[in-house]
């Protein structure tokens, strides 16, 4: 974080030399160093919104697979159930319809 605060001082500094008409190199500013700062974070970010967007895939493929699972588990529970309706051993077996 004190990075960032030295890096917004320098950028003050810059806008009010500019403002004040003395320019850049005359404020005492070094623009190349305040745009190095901001494209770092630039693709730090970058990296990161990949790395999110990585996460979000594999959950959302887990969660496709579980789906699956859940319609086949439904499907078989499903033919239990017919089964058990077209068995005539047990008049008992209705209660678990």
């Amino acid at each position: 974080m004190g990075e960032r605060k030295a890096v917004t001082a320098a950028l003050s500094t810059c806008v009010l030399g500019v403002r004040s008409g003395r320019g850049f190199g005359r404020a005492g500013c070094q623009p190349d160093s305040i745009l190095f700062w901001f494209v770092s974070q630039y693709e730090a970010l970058q990296v990161t919104a990949g790395k999110h967007g990585d996460d979000l895939r594999n959950t959302k493929n887990e969660i496709t697979e579980m789906n699956r699972v859940i319609q086949r588990l439904q499907g078989e529970i499903e033919n239990a159930k017919a089964q058990v309706r077209s068995c005539p051993c047990s008049p008992a077996a209705e209660q678990w319809i």
